[in-house]
């Protein structure tokens, strides 16, 4: 967990940028997108930003269940979290 002020934003702004490289990389509903949508999504919920938050985990859980079924262990870490934020 990030412990200074200011770093939470700097890993939104990060993950942000990786995010936008990935998609352009990456077909879309690839596992990897999808990891860093989860990852954003984690520090958006941290700063407050639940809508964004929920939408990327959304995202991100269409995606690993599409490609992996809802008994794959990144399909369940990430309906927990969405669970968390509020689905």
């Amino acid at each position: 967990m990030l412990q200074y002020p200011g770093e939470s934003e700097e890993a939104r702004d990060l993950l942000r940028k990786a995010l936008a490289s990935d998609e352009k990389t990456y077909a879309a509903g690839h596992p990897t997108i999808a990891t860093k949508q989860s990852n954003l999504a984690l520090v958006l919920r941290n700063l407050g930003e639940l809508e964004e938050a929920r939408d990327l985990l959304r995202k991100a859980y269409a995606t690993f269940l599409a490609r992996f079924g809802p008994h794959h262990r990144s399909t369940k870490i990430v309906k927990g979290n969405l669970d968390r934020v509020g689905e």
